[in-house]
C-alpha cells in the first residue's frame, strides 16, 4: 500500500510539474517583433572592361557566400551626446534566393535618421573592416580600415539595400612552373601614385535625382588618411589559382588630397587613370622579392570593373637582381641597343632626342613616352666605374621655366641593375606615359646606401644628367671654320630646349642651364625671359656655400653651388686642377656624348684671342639685342646665343636674364695669378653691347655651348 501511494504521487507530482513547465512556456514565448523588416540585397554586378560579368576567384566571388558575408547598417552615429552602435548582419543559405540576392528580416530600429541625407539607413561591406574613428564624423559615410579588399557602400532604398563598388580589381595567375611565391607587392612605376590607404572614409548616398554620389572624404582628423604607395597581400604560384589586388577609385598622387566625386547611375563615365606610368608586382617568398612584373602601359580602370591579367606570361616575369632595389623600372634587355644609351660611349650627360626615335608630326615629338633606357654607371667618359651602388633616385627635374614641375614627369622611374658576370652597374631610367610627360631636364643620382622608407640614402656616388629637349639637337649643328673651327658647334645651350631663332624672340627654354667651371653637374636657368630667379624643379633645390668645396664634396653635393665674394675658384687650395675640363674630354665634362666644352683657340674668331667686338663684319655678328634677347654670329648660317645670365659668384643668386651671358670654355688659365680663372665669352645688350673674351672665377654660374669632339 506504501509503495503504491508513493507511486501515485509520484505520477502526480510529475504530472504538475509537466502542467507547471508548459504554463511557463507559453508565458515566456516570445511575442512577435514588430520591428521586423524585410530587405533585400542584390550583389552588385562586377564587370570587366568589356562590360562582362567576370568571377574574381575559383569560388566565383560574384555572389553572396552564407555564413561568410557580414554588412552592416548604420544610421545618425549620435543622438543627444548618445552614441547609436551599428547593426550587422550575416547572411545565411537560408537567406539567399540564388547566390546573388539575399532576403532577410532584421530589426534596425535602433537607428536613427541621418539628417540631411534621402535615406534613412547607410550600409557598408564587409563589415569586419568597417570602421569609425569617432561617431560625430561619420555621418552618410562609410569607414573601411583597409582597402586591398572588395569594398561596398551604399543605402538602404525602401526594401531594398543598394549597393556600389568602391574599389576595382586586378587579377593575375602565377604559372606554377615559374617558382613559389607565398606574397606580392604592388606599386605603381615610379613608386609615388596611391594605391590604397591605411583608412578610407566615403560616401554613396541617395541624391534627388536618379543617380547617386560617391565621395572621398578627406576632412582632418577623421577622413580618408595615410595614403599607400605600396600595398601587399597573399599570394598563390599554382598555375590555376586567380591572385586579386583591389584598388581604391583615386585620381591623385602621393602628397596630393585623394578627394573623388563621382555622379552618375552608373560607373560608365570616363575612366579613372590610377597609375598612369604602369605598376609593378614583386612576388616574394618568406619576406625575400624573388621576381617582378612590370607593365608600362597607363592603368585605366573604373570602381566595380576589374582588368584581367590572365596568366603571366613567362617571359615577363623577371629575376629580381638585388633585394636593395626600390624602383619599379623594368631592366633593358642586353639586346636593346636602341636604348642603351652609352654604347657608343659614357658621359655625364645624355640626351633622348631624335636620333634614336622616329618623329611624329605634332611639334618635333619624337620621344616615345614609356620607353626604358639604360647607361653604364661610369664616371664621364671612362672605364671607371662609380663604386658599389645600394640604391638610386631622380634628384631634380625642371621644366626650365618658372612653372611648377610635377614630380617624375621628366623622368618617371630609375632603378640600378647589374648583370651577371658585368663589372659594372648599369642605371636603368624610364619616361613617364605620354599623358605625363613633360620635356625638360632632369638629374639621376646613384648612393652608396640603401632605400630606407623608400628613397635612397648615403653619400651620392655620382650622377648624371638627363636631357629632353622639344627637338632633335643634332640635326642643328653648325660648321663654321672661320668663326667656331672645324668642329660642328650646337645650335643651343647645354640643357636647352630649343635653339634660340636668329630673327625672333627667344624663349626662356633656350637659356639651358648653368655650370661653374670644371663641375660635371647642372644648376637651374634662370625661370625667365627677363625675370632672374632660378627656374622651378621638384626635388632637391639649389642651396649655396660660401666658400671652397673639394672635388669629392662637390660630388657628394651636386646641387650645392660653392659661392665667393671675388673671381675664386669654387675649388679649395689643395683642389685646384685646371685640367677639370680640356682640350680633351675628361671625366668631369658635362657635355654627351661625342661632344665637348670648347676650348680656347687662337685660330678661330670666337674662341681665340681677339676681342668679339673686333671681329670683321664678313663674321656676320649682330646683336638682337633687347628686342629679341639674343646676339648672333656666323659666316653662313647664324649661330643664336640668348642673353641667358647666369649665377653671380658673390651671392649664388640667377642674375641679368635677358640682358647678359656668360659662355664657358674648357682653357683655364695656367698662369699662378690666375689659378682662381677660367676663359669666358662675355656678352651684354643693356644700354649698349658689349661682347669680349673675359676670365672669370671658376665659381661663376654660366652657360655651356658644347661642340663636337
Amino acid at each position: 500500500m506504501k509503495t503504491y501511494l508513493n507511486h501515485s504521487l509520484a505520477a502526480l507530482c510529475l504530472a504538475a510539474l509537466a502542467l507547471s513547465c508548459q504554463k511557463a512556456q507559453e508565458v515566456i514565448a516570445p511575442e512577435e517583433n514588430p520591428n521586423l523588416i524585410t530587405l533585400t540585397c542584390a550583389f552588385p554586378t562586377l564587370e570587366d572592361q568589356n562590360g562582362t560579368k567576370v568571377t574574381l576567384s575559383a569560388t566565383g566571388k560574384t555572389a553572396w557566400e552564407a555564413d561568410v558575408d557580414q554588412i552592416v547598417f548604420q544610421g545618425c552615429p549620435k543622438v543627444n551626446s548618445v552614441v547609436i552602435p551599428p547593426v550587422t548582419h550575416t547572411f545565411t543559405s537560408a537567406e539567399l534566393v540564388d547566390p546573388e540576392v539575399a532576403s532577410f528580416e532584421i530589426d534596425l530600429s535602433s537607428l536613427t535618421k541621418d539628417e540631411g541625407l534621402n535615406h534613412d539607413i547607410n550600409v557598408a561591406y564587409p563589415a569586419s573592416i568597417w570602421s569609425t574613428y569617432s561617431p560625430d564624423h561619420m555621418y552618410g559615410r562609410s569607414g573601411f580600415s583597409e582597402t586591398n579588399h572588395m569594398l561596398m557602400a551604399g543605402y538602404v532604398d525602401g526594401s531594398s539595400i543598394v549597393l556600389k563598388h568602391v574599389t576595382a580589381a586586378i587579377t593575375f595567375i602565377i604559372p606554377g612552373a615559374l617558382g613559389d611565391y607565398d606574397s606580392y607587392t604592388f606599386e605603381g612605376v615610379g613608386g609615388d601614385e596611391i594605391v590604397g590607404y591605411s583608412r578610407l572614409l566615403v560616401e554613396v548616398n541617395k541624391p534627388n535625382v536618379a543617380s547617386y554620389r560617391k565621395k572621398y572624404k578627406t576632412s582632418a582628423p577623421y577622413g580618408t588618411s595615410g595614403p599607400l604607395t605600396k600595398i601587399s597581400g597573399t599570394v598563390v604560384s599554382d598555375g590555376a589559382t586567380v591572385n586579386t589586388i583591389f584598388l581604391p577609385v583615386n585620381t591623385k598622387r602621393s602628397g596630393e588630397s585623394p578627394d573623388y566625386t563621382y555622379d552618375g547611375e552608373n560607373e560608365n563615365g570616363a575612366n579613372i587613370t590610377y597609375l598612369p606610368n604602369g605598376f609593378t608586382i614583386k612576388l616574394l617568398k618568406g619576406g625575400v622579392i624573388k621576381k617582378y612584373i612590370t607593365s608600362t602601359a597607363p592603368l585605366s580602370i573604373r570602381p566595380g570593373h576589374m582588368i584581367n591579367l590572365g596568366e603571366i606570361p613567362a617571359a615577363a616575369i623577371r629575376d629580381y637582381v638585388a633585394a636593395a632595389h626600390n624602383s619599379s623600372v623594368a631592366p633593358v634587355p642586353a639586346d636593346n641597343g636602341d636604348f642603351d644609351l652609352s654604347k657608343a660611349a659614357s658621359a655625364n650627360c645624355y640626351i633622348i632626342s631624335g636620333e634614336k626615335e622616329t618623329p611624329a608630326t605634332d611639334e618635333g615629338n619624337f620621344v616615345n613616352a614609356g620607353n626604358i633606357y639604360k647607361f653604364k654607371a661610369y664616371k664621364g667618359k671612362s672605364a671607371s666605374h662609380v663604386g658599389t651602388i645600394q640604391s638610386v633616385g631622380v634628384l631634380w627635374e625642371t621644366y626650365n621655366n618658372e612653372t611648377d614641375v610635377t614630380k617624375n614627369t621628366v623622368v618617371a622611374a630609375v632603378d640600378f641593375d647589374k648583370q651577371a658576370g658585368n663589372e659594372y652597374y648599369e642605371i636603368v631610367f624610364q619616361l613617364p606615359a605620354q599623358a605625363n610627360f613633360h620635356r625638360g631636364n632632369a638629374v639621376i643620382a646613384a648612393y652608396d646606401g640603401p632605400y630606407e622608407d623608400g628613397k635612397p640614402t648615403g653619400n651620392i656616388l655620382w650622377s648624371w644628367h638627363i636631357w629632353i629637349p622639344n627637338n632633335d639637337v643634332v640635326s642643328g649643328n653648325v660648321t663654321d671654320a672661320t668663326v667656331f673651327g672645324n668642329k660642328p658647334i650646337m645650335d643651343r645651350n647645354l640643357g636647352a630646349l630649343v635653339a634660340a631663332p636668329a630673327d625672333a624672340a627667344a624663349t626662356v627654354e633656350s637659356y639651358g642651364l648653368l655650370y661653374q667651371w670644371g663641375r660635371k653637374d647642372p644648376f637651374p636657368g634662370n625661370k625667365g625671359v627677363t625675370t632672374k630667379g632660378a627656374a622651378s624643379v621638384s626635388g632637391t633645390v639649389m642651396t649655396t656655400l660660401a666658400g671652397t668645396m673639394t672635388i669629392d664634396a662637390t660630388i657628394k653635393n651636386p646641387t650645392v653651388f660653392a659661392r665667393s665674394a671675388d673671381d675664386k675658384d669654387w675649388a679649395a687650395d689643395t683642389d685646384h686642377n685646371n685640367s677639370l675640363w680640356s682640350s680633351t674630354k675628361t671625366i668631369y665634362d658635362p657635355c654627351p656624348p661625342g661632344y665637348i666644352v670648347p676650348t680656347r683657340n687662337t685660330s678661330v674668331h670666337y674662341w681665340g684671342s681677339t676681342k668679339l667686338n673686333e671681329l670683321p663684319a664678313s663674321d656676320n655678328f649682330a646683336d638682337n639685342g633687347a628686342t629679341y634677347y639674343s646676339y648672333r654670329i656666323g659666316t653662313s648660317t647664324p649661330v643664336v646665343f640668348p642673353y641667358a645670365g647666369y649665377i653671380q659668384m658673390a651671392w649664388g643668386d640667377h642674375y641679368k636674364p635677358g640682358l647678359r651671358t656668360y659662355v664657358w670654355s674648357s682653357y683655364a688659365s695656367s698662369s699662378d695669378e690666375n689659378v682662381d680663372k677660367a676663359y669666358t665669352v662675355y656678352a651684354r645688350t643693356e644700354a649698349t653691347a658689349e661682347y669680349r673674351r673675359s676670365e672669370r672665377g671658376k665659381c661663376l654660374g654660366a652657360s655651356v655651348r658644347c661642340v663636337a669632339e
